[in-house]
């Protein structure tokens, strides 16, 4: 998993402009290397954003926003004209803030990194903020060099490398976890919960978001996570799996149900033909399914092709002898939005009740909790 600090939902608000007069400034402060440039304080709303005041810096770098934030959400400070965002976050001229009118803001910055500011006060949220900016960074930097140095470890094989890592990554999710209970109620956990799994996280994210509801029940981002945890739900650890029928690869019905009385334990499998990472379990996963099937394992794999013969020709290429289906939907297909899949390889572990034990396990993580099950 690759931790930004700015989340999807927040990225692409980036956009515009306008002043205003007030003998109290609500940001002020200077900006090194900012001399001449134009300041623009903006609020972010879902599909666009709305400039409430802007200044020119003075010759000493110096500035004061006049106009008050208004209600609690996402705003930023943006140095100069609009940049395009790139693949590692927001452009290096956006300063996000967190606040609201009961604020006054004192910031000084540098231009060259004007998205991380040298001094802040003034402004609580906006500070979370920097906490959460930290601890994303941090997580970055030390997964990779996790990855660099499992990868580099001769004596590691391939299946403990990938389990020392991720127990590694599941130590970093669990010091996320604990800044957001240690936190609860403040806006700012609704930015660093799009720094977890959110499939791993469910329980998690819906108390947050019935708080943050509670606190800020008009505010449009805490609404979209409300959403956003709902889909979750439908298939979530310990609920009942999302029952669906689709056409196996000789064209007939197959349902979820047929194939929780084949097993005592069900792996729903989410791939396709086109999908790199997918192919690339699969031998893994022919490997489980021998050592498994005789104790109990079943496996459905869904597959989000859209080709039938890429499909049928990946199935015979990889040989995946257990039981396929498709409606060939691609990443609209009726499984996949039932079960929210939006990324694959993807899985999902049911008893025969259909009980939904486990989400996205994989590799030798996947082989021991099967073994706790069914040896």
């Amino acid at each position: 998993m690759s931790y930004r600090i700015f989340s999807a939902f927040i990225l692409f608000l980036l956009f515009a402009c306008g002043n205003s007069t007030q003998k109290e400034a609500f940001i002020s402060g200077r900006i090194e290397g900012g001399q001449g440039q134009w300041l623009y304080f903006e609020k972010l709303l879902p599909e666009s954003s709305k400039t409430l005041d802007s200044c020119q810096i003075d010759g000493e770098g110096k500035f004061a926003i006049q106009k008050a934030a208004e209600d609690m959400t996402f705003y930023r400070l943006r140095l100069g004209p609009e940049k395009r965002s790139t693949n590692f976050g927001a452009p290096d001229n956006i300063l996000i803030l967190l606040t609201d009118s009961t604020e006054s803001i004192r910031v000084e910055l540098n231009a060259a990194r004007f998205y991380d500011p040298v001094h802040l006060e003034g402004s609580r949220e906006s500070l979370l903020f920097g906490e959460v900016q930290e601890m994303a960074e941090s997580a970055n930097a030390r997964l990779d060099s996790m990855r660099r140095s499992l990868r580099t470890n001769p004596n590691y094989s391939q299946e403990e490398a990938q389990t020392r890592f991720v127990a590694f990554q599941e130590s970093i999710q669990l010091e996320i976890v604990a800044w957001i209970e240690a936190h609860q109620g403040a806006f700012a956990t609704l930015q660093a919960l799009s720094i977890l799994d959110p499939n791993q996280n469910v329980a998690l994210l819906d108390t947050t978001a019935k708080i943050l509801s509670a606190n800020y029940p008009e505010n449009p981002f805490v609404a979209r996570l409300s959403e956003n945890v709902a889909k979750l739900s439908q298939a979530a650890v310990g609920t009942k799996a999302p029952m669906f029928s689709i056409p196996d690869p000789e064209g007939s019905p197959i349902g979820l149900q047929d194939v929780l009385n084949k097993g005592k334990l069900i792996l729903l499998d989410f791939w396709a033909s086109w999908c790199r990472p997918c192919r690339q379990e699969n031998p893994n996963l022919v490997k489980t399914y021998q050592r498994f099937k005789s104790k109990g394992l079943e496996i459905f794999s869904v597959s989000l092709d859209r080709e039938k013969d890429a499909w049928l020709n990946a199935i015979k290429e990889d040989g995946l002898t257990w039981y396929h289906g498709s409606d060939l939907g691609f990443w609209n297909a009726e499984p996949a939005r039932l079960y929210n899949v939006n990324t694959i390889p993807h899985n999902f572990l049911l008893d025969q009740d259909g009980t939904i034990l486990y989400r996205n396990i994989h590799g030798e993580q996947l082989n021991q909790i099967l073994a706790d099950h069914l040896e």
